[in-house]
């Protein structure tokens, strides 16, 4: 897929704006009364469910192993979640954002 610079610049735009007013309806979700897991349950089951649609194919055919990593990553990620969550009924949704990108700098600092 080749995109145009004003394409691929679009597309980056609107995944900034989908990720930074995902913050807003989490705050908003959380401040109305939802429990932090159950709005994080639903939104992974929402999710499970896209990536089984597109990938079920490479899914049916995983190892073992394959399957044992990628519940481990998928147990941390949710983990990370679920804190991020609980974090933004104390702070507002630009400070959790604004956190929450500074991994781009920190994961720098780590050797791999």
């Amino acid at each position: 897929m080749h995109l145009h610079k004003s394409q691929a610049n679009g597309l980056l735009l609107l995944a900034a704006l989908i990720w930074g007013t995902s913050y807003t309806m989490i705050k908003v979700t959380t401040r109305a009364g939802m429990p932090a897991g159950l709005l994080n349950g639903i939104r992974g089951a929402i999710f499970l469910a896209l990536v089984y649609g597109f990938f079920h194919r490479q899914i049916n055919h995983m190892t073992r192993t394959e399957f044992k990593l990628g519940f481990a990553i998928g147990f941390f990620y949710f983990c990370v979640i679920q804190l991020q969550t609980i974090g933004l009924k104390f702070t507002t949704p630009s400070n959790s954002a604004f956190l929450t990108a500074s991994y781009v700098v920190m994961v720098r600092l780590f050797p791999g």
